[in-house]
């Protein structure tokens, strides 16, 4: 009985301080952000790996025309709208879109913009090029910055490049909030409005009454939990 009682005694005292060691889970359901602790100590200490991408892939670069060429597009911006069209996000290849949307909070600075071009690869003799990160940069007040364009230096007549982009891809910084809101989060509600729209640096896509085209697309989102 003696023994017994020791026993009890001794795991008492363990299960406090595991207990005491242990703290509480905090996490935020509007942003669903985990506060405490971070995810990626969570994910350590659980011996969890994730894997989270979202993809919103621009294709088709180019408009058919008849009689006066094909033209070509090298830019482009996305959005996300609630349901009431008020815009959640926006991203875009052309560094001084940035300035129409400064002050609001709604720029993804840290999306990752990948784009595609056409024709073979000379450095490695494959008849095809892998694609290019596009390493955005411009004046701090958006008056001045790069582009796709400007990066492949495309310019003058778009119905005649010589070289094509043939896919933009915008990946979203999914573990970032704008205006309190996860971006995440934004991407995945099904009632919010994903859309693009194509440029170069001549000219906006436009239908033929002059307004601006923007282009519904379905966004891959993968997550993998190992």
């Amino acid at each position: 009985m003696r023994y017994l009682k020791l026993a009890l005694m001794f795991f008492a005292a363990a299960s406090c301080e595991i207990f005491a060691a242990v703290k509480p889970a905090v996490y935020n359901p509007d942003t669903n952000v985990l506060l405490q602790p971070s995810s990626a100590e969570f994910a350590a200490a659980n011996k969890l790996v994730t894997n989270e991408v979202l993809c919103v892939r621009v294709a088709n670069m180019f408009m058919m025309k008849s009689g006066s060429g094909n033209v070509f597009y090298t830019d482009a911006e996305l959005k996300v709208l609630n349901k009431y069209g008020a815009t959640l996000y926006t991203a875009s290849t052309v560094w001084r879109d940035r300035s129409y949307h400064a002050g609001y909070g709604i720029i993804d600075s840290k999306v990752k913009i990948y784009y595609y071009i056409s024709g073979a690869n000379p450095d490695t003799g494959v008849c095809a090029k892998p694609k290019k990160l596009l390493v955005q940069s411009g004046s701090a007040d958006y008056s001045s910055g790069n582009s796709i364009a400007s990066v492949e230096g495309l310019s003058g007549d778009p119905t005649s490049y010589a070289t094509q982009i043939t896919c933009i891809e915008f990946y979203p910084d999914l573990s970032g909030t704008l205006n309190g809101k996860s971006i995440r989060e934004i991407f995945l509600d099904p009632e919010n409005t994903i859309i693009v729209s194509r440029k170069n640096p001549t000219q906006i896509e436009r239908g033929a009454n002059g307004e601006r085209i923007w282009w519904p697309v379905v966004p891959q989102y993968y997550r993998a939990i190992l």
